[in-house]
């Protein structure tokens, strides 16, 4: 598999890419950790971790169950973690293809299991000058799982790239031809530089509109090379579209260059504390929330039935004049999901002193 995208390398040489890490190869002294459905945890690339020719990796293995449709996460936490990598790798005895996505700060691949087995979830750097502190997440999604296990949509944003191949459980044209979707939640006034470079056959790319409209293809097609661009005159989800001029499977990277498209869910790195104020006070709560997109703040009063309060652009209220008990939540939301956090506590200091002298 490594040979096969080394080759797919020498073509395009300008793009820093890396191939499909195994975990059946492990560097000496690497190690693997467990890690659940639905769950996350934090690792760090640095000297010492798994590493081959293309930088330092990581390994998370998860127990899949075949037909499960499985999406992983891997964001970025520091300034010098500037290119990701994110692979999902099959069992041993299980030979799918398998998507990686590779650049920016954050990536997401999805996968439908074809096999039941211990899967594993790759993070790593795409070079030796990327590393640094991250945090990946594995989800069994709820979402029914496509008919044919490679016909999965992914998911881009800017200046990253999607490695896979395509084969005869792709996704499939009336007339038999493969084609992989992507989604990219892009920005109005943004250019996207859509291409394609392949082994084994000559690709076509286009972008469409949320509706399925075509906006526009590639023409002229290079010897395995397809590119477009396209000025995005909305904000919105497109979908971007890799397919064939041959009928012929093989592999592809297909690669999204723009400035500022892009989205993923929020994820909450630091919950909102409880809070204590002098009767009367001000309350300012603050969190830490990792997403890509525009990012708003809904504010919501549970203590007796949910009422909103307010809505922000950053990680932080006021709650001005605090007079007594109450409970809150807050919902993280970006075009491309939400998350809400956990129920926190706005109090007073005066209600603890009276409950001591009581």
């Amino acid at each position: 598999m490594r040979a096969r995208l080394a080759f797919l390398l020498l073509l395009f040489p300008a793009i820093a890419l890396a191939g499909p890490r195994h975990p059946r190869a492990l560097a000496e002294g690497c190690v693997t950790t467990t890690l659940s459905c639905n769950a996350t945890a934090t690792g760090q690339l640095a000297p010492g971790d798994c590493n081959d020719e293309d930088g330092y990796y990581d390994v998370f293995v998860f127990r899949g169950t075949a037909g499960q449709l499985v999406e992983a996460t891997v964001r970025s936490l520091d300034a010098t973690y500037q290119n990701i990598y994110l692979g999902i790798a099959p069992p041993d005895n299980d030979d799918s293809r398998v998507p990686v996505v590779v650049g920016n700060k954050v990536g997401t691949v999805r996968y439908r299991l074809a096999t039941s087995g211990n899967w594993a979830v790759v993070v790593g750097a795409s070079d030796f000058t990327s590393y640094g502190r991250y945090v990946v997440e594995v989800r069994c999604l709820s979402t029914p799982p496509p008919e044919r296990k490679d016909c999965v949509l992914q998911s881009l944003v800017c200046r990253q790239a999607l490695i896979w191949d395509f084969t005869p459980s792709s996704c499939q044209f009336n007339d038999g031809s493969p084609y992989v979707w992507a989604e990219i939640w892009g920005n109005a006034g943004d250019l996207i530089r859509l291409q394609a470079d392949t082994v084994g056959f000559q690709p076509l790319v286009a972008i469409y509109d949320a509706n399925g409209n075509l906006l526009t293809q590639s023409f002229n097609p290079e010897i395995r090379h397809a590119q477009l661009d396209h000025f995005m005159e909305r904000t919105g989800p497109y979908r971007l579209l890799v397919t064939n001029a041959d009928a012929n499977n093989g592999s592809f990277v297909l690669t999204a260059n723009c400035t500022t498209s892009g989205c993923v869910a929020p994820l909450f790195l630091r919950q909102p504390a409880d809070i204590k104020v002098p009767f009367g006070g001000n309350a300012t709560v603050t969190f830490e929330v990792n997403s890509l997109g525009a990012t708003t703040y809904e504010w919501t009063d549970v203590t007796d039935f949910p009422s909103a309060i307010a809505s922000t652009n950053a990680p932080s209220y006021t709650f001005p004049n605090v007079r007594g008990r109450r409970a809150y939540v807050v919902t993280a939301r970006t075009p491309c999901g939400t998350a809400v956090s956990r129920t926190f506590i706005v109090d007073t200091e005066t209600g603890k002193r009276r409950a001591a002298r009581h």
